[in-house]
This record gives structure tokens, C-alpha cells and sequence, in this order.
């Protein structure tokens, strides 16, 4: 397995364990930093990382980093998916 995809898995249990654990949900609200390092996330120097919640009422938009250069078509499908567009649009 790849680093990315294992560091991938790891964040995908940390949100499993959000969804069941009110405290150490609170706590990853509170400082996310600290919460993921306790789960064994190493960020990378120099980078930050703040979770937020979606609820019914409250759907956060990422807005990614514009890229510099021209995107490839294999580029921007990757750019163009995700679930979080889908949640938003099952939930209207």
C-alpha cells in the first residue's frame, strides 16, 4: 500500500471514529492538529490542518488551491469529482 493511500485509510478512521465518539470529536473540532497526531497522522512541516463539520443547516465548500499552469483532461476529472459535490447536491 501506498504512503498515500495508507495515510488515506488513516483519515477515513478518524472519521469513523468522529462519527462515534462525541469527545474525540469535540477534540478534533478544538485542535485538529493535536487530535490527528494522536492518531498517528503525521503532517508535514510548514502545514496546517482544520477540520470542520457539515451539518444539515451548514455545508462547508473547499475551495482547492488554483493550480499554476494549464490542466491536463486527466487533471481536471480529478479536479471535477468528489463526494463532497455529491452530498451537497443529494442533500437540495
Amino acid at each position: 500500500m501506498s504512503e498515500k493511500n495508507a495515510t488515506a485509510n488513516k483519515m477515513l478512521e478518524v472519521i469513523t471514529k468522529a462519527w462515534n465518539d462525541e469527545a474525540f470529536k469535540a477534540k478534533l473540532l478544538s485542535d485538529t492538529m493535536l487530535a490527528l497526531k494522536e492518531q498517528g497522522i503525521d503532517v508535514p512541516a510548514g502545514v496546517t490542518i482544520k477540520a470542520v463539520e457539515n451539518t444539515s443547516k451548514l455545508i462547508h465548500v473547499i475551495i482547492p488551491q488554483k493550480p499554476t499552469g494549464e490542466l491536463s483532461d486527466e487533471d481536471l476529472s480529478k479536479v471535477a469529482g468528489g463526494s463532497g459535490c455529491a452530498y451537497w447536491v443529494n442533500m437540495v
